[in-house]
């Protein structure tokens, strides 16, 4: 209650924020529901439902991380390079935008503030484009419309690293209202030269980078005709995406009309994310009448990129672990062909990514290297070997994931379109389909199938209820899972490997993840999401043939009460 009145009777609040807290003044489970606690800064930024209130996402909160970000930059006298800013097609991503740089102006920092909704990866390239200090991006990804979210980005690209986060974290929890928050009108701030606005020189340039990474120019110019159909869902992927296949020769793109132009409702879908079939029902459609190659989706923010093939009629979504290892594949084949492989290249994927990318690896001479769940811990290992002159060649995480170029430090949904274009249309020229290609890696490579189930813990008593079962997690060592052995045990929140009653150490940051290894090259995992109230569940599954790899991992979920109580 102190903090709802706190807010209600804060001179500088908005006025459309002050109407609704007077409208929940005689309920008290409401006030509760959205004060219960403040906001956390948690992965890389801000993530909630919209409205008022503490724990939600509103203009208040969005000025009061602004004004956190603010003086850590100047704390670490980073301020002059300045921060750029942009946004997706949600509701209330404009105005929070155009909030976060009006803090930033007044605290002197320039902004240089995108004109349009525009895309996670060209924020991401934008900020090393710029040589600024950090930047921000407004969205809640693929959440539900209810949803908004504030994302920080580092210098070099990436997304705010944890320690950085901390520090934002610790500035917010110092302002006690509006009135600790520098500001500035935006007449000002474009008087002043504080704020500028930029899109499409920006855009020119990573559209340029982005065509240098193609291995396979010819091919695409053979197969230009390829059919292809794509979905934006009402996001900001729409014009880049488009205009990147159209610049690199494509001409026969066709976007679903339903879903073209953006719209925060995202209507017809239960979430606009990609990883859901349901998301993918209209471009299917779509894709059957066209004869499409392939069908493509990008979720509002366009960091994330889901594909269907067809097969026997029909179109097969592929997961972001199957996506991920055609790619891989693909790329790694190429530069092997055209002597353009590196022999030191970086290769990444998340822990709870698919192993079959280290076989992958390992058969063109590389080696994978494992991170943490999150692209911020990509992002970071970008860097740290960018500096050491080794090069990335291909980094992803199950979540749909990709980033086949340095171009940007996020996952990149826009260009990861285009190279995925690109193999259809090389293998296109040999005869083969792209499942074709699937099938080949599973031959030569190995089965694998990996799925992950989300776990809701809504309200203020969801968060101690995933604490105790991850607390179980860590007490109850399971001996088998689906009747596999478990080899060892994950703790990375304790930073160690149990193996036959031996610890050794992990060499990763701490996180609230506990992994099962079993027999034969499957593995279970479980950790509480870093955005959300949800627990994550993931299975990986190794068989001799697809039919066994995916009756284990049936087997490895059902199971789970062998190693999770819910």
């Amino acid at each position: 209650m102190g903090r709802y009145y706190a807010w209600l009777h804060d001179p500088l609040l908005d006025e459309d924020l002050r109407r609704e807290l007077l409208a929940i003044r005689q309920d008290d489970q409401e006030i509760k529901n959205r004060f219960y606690d403040d906001i956390d800064f948690g992965t890389a930024g801000l993530r909630g439902e919209i409205g008022a209130g503490s724990m939600l996402m509103n203009t208040y909160n969005i000025k009061l991380a602004s004004e956190a970000l603010s003086r850590v930059l100047l704390e670490n006298r980073q301020a002059v390079q300045g921060v750029v800013i942009a946004c997706d097609s949600r509701h209330r991503s404009q105005d929070f935008a155009r909030e976060a740089a009006l803090v930033f102006c007044g605290n002197g920092i320039p902004v240089y503030l995108f004109s349009e909704i525009t895309p996670v990866p060209i924020l991401s390239y934008a900020i090393r484009h710029l040589n600024c200090a950090a930047g921000i991006t407004v969205t809640a990804s693929h959440n539900p419309p209810q949803y908004n979210g504030y994302k920080a980005y580092a210098a070099y690209g990436g997304q705010l690293p944890p320690a950085d986060c901390a520090a934002v974290l610790s500035y917010m929890r110092r302002l006690s209202s509006l009135a600790d928050v520098a500001y500035m009108t935006e007449e000002a701030a474009l008087r002043t030269g504080r704020l500028h606005y930029v899109g499409k020189d920006i855009l020119a340039s990573y559209y340029k980078e982005a065509l240098q990474g193609i291995l396979s120019p010819e091919a695409i110019q053979q197969n230009a005709d390829l059919p292809i159909a794509y979905t934006p869902l009402f996001g900001a992927g729409n014009h880049p995406v488009r205009e990147l296949l159209k610049q690199a020769g494509f001409h026969n793109v066709k976007v679903v009309k339903e879903q073209e132009r953006p719209n925060g409702d995202f209507p017809g879908l239960k979430a606009p994310n990609p990883e859901e079939d349901d998301a993918l029902r209209l471009v299917i459609r779509d894709a059957k009448k066209q004869g499409a190659a392939l069908a493509l989706a990008t979720d509002p923010d366009s960091d994330r990129l889901a594909i269907a093939i067809p097969q026997n009629g029909e179109y097969h979504k592929l997961t972001g672990n199957q996506a991920a290892c055609l790619l891989l594949y693909y790329r790694l084949s190429r530069m092997k062909e055209l002597g353009l492989l590196p022999k030191n290249g970086l290769i990444l994927r998340s822990i709870v990514s698919t192993s079959l990318a280290d076989r992958i690896a390992a058969g063109f001479g590389l080696a994978v290297t494992e991170v943490l769940t999150g692209f911020r811990y990509v992002s970071q290992q970008i860097d740290l070997h960018a500096e050491k002159g080794i090069p990335l060649v291909f980094a992803f995480e199950e979540s749909y994931g990709y980033l086949c170029v340095d171009l940007s430090r996020d996952k990149d949904a826009v260009s990861s379109a285009l190279y995925l274009c690109e193999a259809a249309c090389y293998y296109r020229s040999q005869g083969k389909s792209l499942m074709d290609v699937m099938t080949e890696i599973y031959e030569t490579y190995g089965y694998q199938e990996e799925r992950a189930d989300t776990l809701p813990f809504p309200g203020p008593d969801g968060l101690h209820e995933m604490a105790a079962i991850m607390a179980q997690a860590r007490e109850e060592l399971p001996e088998a899972i689906a009747g596999k052995r478990v080899l060892a045990v994950r703790d990375y929140q304790a930073s160690v490997r149990a193996t036959g009653g031996v610890q050794e150490p992990l060499a990763y940051p701490k996180s609230n993840v506990v992994f099962y290894e079993l027999e034969g090259g499957s593995w279970a995992c479980l950790r509480p999401s870093g955005t959300e109230p949800k627990l994550k569940v993931y299975a990986s599954a190794a068989g001799a043939t697809q039919e066994e790899a995916h009756a284990l991992l049936d087997a490895i979920l059902l199971d789970r009460k062998d190693w999770i109580s819910k």
